[in-house]
């Protein structure tokens, strides 16, 4: 991370188990256990998770002088700065939100029909949490930002042990692995911020210039004016 603000203690947990999602559940499930005293952690304290993996995307990123201070106010960041293609890069800056049923409506491309529920159906059916009803946040590249006290105030010990048990099933076939994956990177925001309120929801969408539906790739992106 750029510009580190001075004061900043730098913490490196090795990742010695994969996917990267059970290592992240794994470390937020001591934490909100109290069991991270070693690490000398205050509820005051903005935590960073990078994925090693998507370093390519640092160019793309937010420095910490602009993230830590987001997550202080908002108690979470995503660290990557959200884009599109170059069509849309000359039209529009994009924002890290989703519309819920658009969100909801994802799947892998590439996995079996059996496996390949859709988003919304794997964070409700699996996960047991509610969709968010205003917009959805998405940190692509499972790098963000957030305060201590918010892990807490999110979800108890018993959800995080729930998302490990589906992250580390042996039974798991290829297909269920890459859509854990998939679907894990893609949930990180809506399962650790805070909705957000109607109102702010209903600004954000009244000074939408476009929004992006399916497909996404390359020029070829069909958009609503508004």
């Amino acid at each position: 991370i750029e510009r580190v603000p001075k004061g900043t203690k730098i913490i490196n947990i090795p990742a010695k188990r994969h996917p990267i999602d059970l290592v992240y559940a794994e470390i937020i499930l001591g934490i909100v256990q109290g069991n991270d005293q070693k690490l000398h952690i205050r509820e005051e304290d903005i935590m960073v998770f990078l994925d090693h993996d998507h370093v390519n995307l640092l160019n793309h990123s937010f420095d910490a002088v602009d993230l830590i201070p987001a997550a202080d106010v908002n108690g979470f960041a995503c660290m990557h700065q959200p884009r599109c293609s170059s069509h849309c890069m000359a039209r529009v800056q994009p924002t890290v939100m989703h519309q819920p049923h658009m969100w909801g409506l994802f799947t892998v491309p590439g996995i079996h029909p059996k496996h390949n529920v859709t988003l919304g159906e794997w964070y409700v059916q699996t996960l047991g949490l509610e969709i968010p009803k205003t917009l959805v946040p998405v940190c692509y590249g499972r790098s963000f930002a957030i305060k201590r006290k918010q892990l807490s105030s999110r979800h108890n010990p018993s959800f995080w042990q729930h998302l490990i048990a589906i992250l580390e099933d042996d039974d798991n076939n290829n297909d269920d692995n890459v859509r854990n994956a998939y679907y894990t990177e893609r949930s990180w925001a809506a399962i650790l911020s805070q909705s957000v309120p109607p109102d702010i929801a209903n600004a954000l969408l009244h000074r939408t210039r476009l929004i992006l539906y399916p497909p996404f790739d390359g020029l070829d992106i069909t958009v609503q004016d508004w």
